[in-house]
């Protein structure tokens, strides 16, 4: 019943790691195993130590809020809070890895949420939620390498933009999922198959054998 919330992530995971231009995949083992074992240790505090269960109000928007905070913002701050203190590589290494370390955290965490909840049985919380998040740590990786890549070559205009770009991202499966969950449409599923698709499609084309990704300036 759980196999595709279970295996969904890893596998987008795997295409991550392994279509990269810029550093081969064995580059990211140290943020998948940081990612992965604060995924762990989060999921272990979260059923034994934390006992509290958010209710569902008639609000979209406060549960969108909650769901940003607590299954997108916090997961990012807590995991590059991990990485920052044991990694000492580059600014564009740390921005473009984001995918592998946030990837192996959601790999984690997010089967945990959906199999601990009280709709664990939803077809929306499994397959479309593991896809959202999956979507989520492609796009931000994308949006980030974008901006660093711009950064490095001074254009700050362009590298603003997509940083913005990257941090909207994080709002997308709460706001989906908030309104699923309040419309019970399975547009929602639709919406996230097609929000993944297009984060790995749009991360291909950028890996072609095109490491560099900074936007030319038109004079």
């Amino acid at each position: 019943m759980y196999t595709f919330l279970i295996l969904s992530i890893p596998l987008v995971l795997l295409i991550f790691c392994t279509s990269n231009s810029s550093y081969g995949w064995k580059s990211f083992v140290p943020p998948l195993a940081i990612g992965g074992v604060t995924g762990i240790v989060v999921s272990f505090v979260k059923k034994f130590l934390i006992f509290s269960r958010y209710t569902w109000t008639a609000s979209a928007a406060s549960a969108c809020m909650h769901l940003f905070l607590t299954q997108a913002l916090l997961p990012f701050v807590l995991c590059y809070a991990v990485f920052l203190i044991f990694s000492r590589d580059s600014l564009a290494y740390k921005l473009e890895s984001s995918g592998a370390l946030m990837g192996s955290f959601f790999a984690v965490y997010i089967p945990f949420v959906v199999i601990s909840g009280s709709d664990k049985a939803a077809f929306f919380l499994n397959f479309g939620k593991p896809l959202l998040y999956a979507g989520l740590c492609v796009w931000f990786a994308e949006w980030c390498a974008l901006g660093a890549s711009n950064l490095k070559n001074k254009k700050i205009v362009p590298a603003v933009c997509f940083f913005v770009i990257a941090a909207l991202n994080l709002v997308v499966p709460a706001f989906a999922e908030s309104h699923w969950y309040f419309s019970d449409s399975s547009a929602w599923t639709v919406f996230a198959v097609i929000y993944v698709a297009l984060s790995i499609c749009f991360y291909v084309f950028l890996n072609r054998g095109q490491p560099d990704y900074a936007i030319e300036e038109q004079l």
